[in-house]
């Protein structure tokens, strides 16, 4: 179980499965909004950054051979790579 898990509320759990599913059911992406970040844990990388709607939750995720990966959720904002 991730860490976050333990402190989220129910709302934030149903969030975040709703925005992996849109995740998951997107014909193309990155979506207009999705950016990329900084990855520095465990090792130093990229992946797509995604705000939950409505919540305080972000979704890291990478599309490894045109599939889905989770990365990460985390309640701090990611860091883009342009800036």
């Amino acid at each position: 179980m991730h860490p976050l898990a333990a402190n989220l509320t129910r709302g934030e759990h149903l969030a975040l499965r709703a925005e992996y599913r849109r995740l998951e059911t997107a014909e193309v992406l990155p979506e207009a909004g999705d950016f990329e970040a900084l990855l520095t844990q465990p090792r130093v990388g990229v992946a797509w950054a995604r705000r939950v709607a409505g919540s305080r939750l972000w979704l890291l995720y990478r599309l490894p051979e045109g599939m889905v990966a989770l990365h990460d959720v985390t309640v701090h904002e990611p860091l883009p790579i342009d800036s």
